[in-house]
């Protein structure tokens, strides 16, 4: 019966084997009919109803797969679950498919009939099969796969994925289908436990907690040890120890390690080439990367605008109009446009307090364009690859995926950019040594 949900669903011929079947030479004409037709063979009965040697017999002329389980409610499952990718046979309903809109009929083994006339249900609604007990209870099997199917949803329960029963016949209790309903309610994902929390969810939680703390860190021993380096200066390098996690506090030790020299007002520090242009990328990436990972929360949040006209219904040129170009397009700017009058100005200001005011916007506004379009080279790429191509689905701003994905890609950001600064600090472009 769980193969007939199927076929009736895909289309896929079935060929029933004869009482007389338990015996080879009760199957000769199923397998000329089969082998006709070459295809593989999927035989949905355990071995106390067609036992191996026919299957032995069958594999050695066709592909054949056995399915089954021991107890009609096993059996069911074990169809519902199965998928064989090479040719697409199976409903592949396993626990982790939580994306998917299933449905299943349910009855009675006692009432083979009612389930036959619900194969429509296969065609026209995609219901897989699945047994309760002729005492009208749940099998401990079918509970415990039903439990498994449990959505859940991360904002309003009005959210997909949905899973719906429909129960055939008249022998199944009222406390059983309670129980199903229940096992199927949607949960809230923060209450999920283990399945909400997976591997990539931890690795993100770790990663995010050690760039707090490394960035706590520099923000008090800055605070204590290091009064004469500049309040924007110090806030970089929190930043930047925030979004990269052990690198950045090991570069902020670096970067600090060695004698200071006063040069006017300023404490300039001696460092090698690769810590200056550290320090230099740190001085805009402290502030620009949490701008973009803000912007990029408010436009997930609000929703992402779309700009269509007529202009973008042919060609290359609909990107204009995407939402996701319009964020990305939102976040490099307003990294610019704030970074740079919080940011670089003042700390350029208070290094050359000599240069005209005109020529000092000029220089820094250049400046932090330069550094922003380095960070976004390495972030926004980093973002998309994570949230578009790694991640079962694009996360939403209140997933632990979303803000990991964000951690992860500021870090590809900065090592982007650490190298493309070296030449502007030994050309005299950027500064490094505070």
């Amino acid at each position: 019966l769980p193969g007939l949900f199927w076929a009736a669903y895909a289309g896929c011929p079935v060929e029933f084997i004869p009482s007389k079947g338990k015996q080879v030479e009760g199957i000769q004409s199923v397998v000329e009919s089969v082998w006709r037709r070459k295809l593989p063979v999927y035989i949905l009965a355990p071995s106390q109803v067609i036992p191996d040697s026919v299957v032995k017999f069958l594999g050695e002329r066709l592909p054949v797969t056995r399915v089954a389980g021991k107890t009609y409610a096993a059996h069911a499952i074990a169809v519902a679950e199965y998928r064989d990718p090479a040719t697409g046979f199976g409903w592949g309903r396993t626990y982790v498919r939580r994306d998917g809109y299933f449905e299943y009929a349910l009855a009675t083994p006692s009432e083979v009939r009612l389930a036959i006339s619900a194969l429509p249900l296969a065609k026209s609604n995609l219901a897989a099969f699945l047994f309760t007990a002729d005492d009208g209870s749940v099998p401990s099997q079918t509970d415990a796969y039903l439990w498994k199917q449990r959505a859940d949803w991360f904002v309003t329960p009005a959210e997909g994925p949905f899973r719906h029963l429909w129960i055939v016949g008249n022998l199944t209790s009222y406390a059983s289908q309670a129980r199903m309903d229940f096992a199927l309610e949607k949960g809230p994902y923060p209450s999920k436990g283990p399945t909400a929390l997976g591997p990539l969810e931890g690795l993100a939680i770790v990663f995010i907690v050690l760039g707090l703390a490394c960035g706590v860190f520099v923000l008090i021993h800055g605070l204590v040890f290091l009064p004469q380096v500049p309040v924007g200066m110090r806030l970089g390098w929190t930043g930047t120890a925030a979004l990269t996690p052990v690198l950045g506090l090991l570069l902020y030790f670096a970067a600090y390690r060695r004698v200071a020299m006063k040069s006017g007002a300023m404490h300039m520090f001696f460092r090698p080439g690769s810590i200056l242009a550290a320090s230099a990328t740190a001085m805009g990436f402290g502030f620009g990367a949490p701008i973009m990972i803000a912007i990029d929360f408010l436009f997930a949040y609000f929703g992402m605008p779309l700009f269509f006209g007529e202009w973008a219904v042919r060609g290359w040129t609909f990107l204009f109009g995407s939402g996701m170009v319009i964020m990305m397009f939102t976040m490099w700017a307003g990294a610019i446009l704030l970074a740079w009058p919080l940011a670089q100005f003042p700390m350029h200001a208070t290094m050359m307090p000599n240069m005209g005011k005109g020529k000092m916007l000029g220089k820094t506004l250049l400046i932090t364009t330069i550094s922003m379009t380095a960070v976004s080279l390495g972030m926004m790429t980093t973002s998309w690859w994570m949230q578009m191509s790694r991640l079962p689905m694009m996360p939403h701003e209140d997933e632990i995926l979303f803000m990991g994905s964000q951690w992860l890609a500021s870090l590809i950001g900065f090592l982007v950019a650490w190298p493309l600064n070296y030449p502007l600090v030994r050309t005299g472009l950027k500064s490094g040594g505070m």
